[in-house]
């Protein structure tokens, strides 16, 4: 999953809970029974909008959708999910709609806020966020250089073990396909012996698998990383190179 497409299933994501949350105050919650249908029953919306529908209590609905979080193995589809579960559960509570937005806004960083927050322009979001806002002036997306695949050599030892706790196995080994002795390196030295050995194994399997999607596994990879970096939680700078040194 790239980092644009991304942005704009979370802009998706606000914009649909807000308008739940918009009728459901008008209307009443019975009022979203027709909603339902144009949603899968696997989703976050389909399966929230049928429980508290239904009357279900508040509490036991969180821990449904919490459980199909948990059972996502992609961790940039368990953010959007995250703000998925923050929409429906305003929704069924009547919060206000300002404060069913912020709280969805604080599961996005603050490199990804900028393209959201454009991407919903032609919406009353914005200006529920800051009543200052204005489209393409006050916002803009940052032009520098952001983290590549390739760069995970350039972090360290603690980084590299932080990213893998939250990847699943097959998207690690996805992703190291290919990759140079270096790249694959960074990740075996930063794991048990067995687990290097099994990690191996997977990517054998996955060389023979036409289902796998390389540039996908390293997408996911990617995104992992960058949302650390920007939530603060490893240290990364652009890597010095020859002409770039000063």
């Amino acid at each position: 999953m790239t980092q644009e497409y991304f942005e704009g299933l979370v802009a998706e994501s606000i914009m649909k809970a807000h308008e739940l949350s918009t009728q459901a105050r008008r209307d009443g919650l019975l009022a979203l029974e027709d909603e339902i249908e144009n949603h899968s029953q696997r989703s976050i919306f389909g399966l929230g909008l049928r429980l508290i529908v239904d009357g279900t209590d508040g509490a036991l609905v969180r821990e449904i959708l919490c459980n199909m979080i948990d059972m996502q193995r992609d961790f940039a589809m368990q953010r959007i999910m995250r703000i998925q579960t923050d929409g429906i559960l305003s929704v069924q509570t009547g919060e206000n709609p300002r404060i069913q937005v912020l709280k969805m806004f604080s599961r996005i960083s603050d490199s990804e806020y900028p393209e959201v927050m454009f991407l919903l322009k032609d919406t009353d979001i914005p200006k529920m966020i800051d009543p200052g806002w204005e489209a393409g002036t006050r916002f803009v997306r940052d032009s520098g250089r952001r983290f590549q695949f390739p760069d995970i050599v350039s972090l360290d030892n603690r980084s590299v073990q932080k990213v893998m706790r939250e990847l699943d196995t097959l998207a690690l080994a996805g992703s190291m396909i290919g990759e140079s002795e270096e790249v694959q390196k960074r990740f075996f030295d930063n794991m048990s012996k067995r687990a290097a050995e099994m990690l191996k194994e997977d990517m054998e399997l996955l060389k023979n698998d036409s289902q796998n999607d390389k540039t996908d596994a390293q997408d996911r990879v990617t995104c992992v990383v960058r949302h650390l970096i920007d939530c603060k939680e490893i240290p990364w700078k652009i890597p010095l190179t020859k002409g770039n040194d000063d």
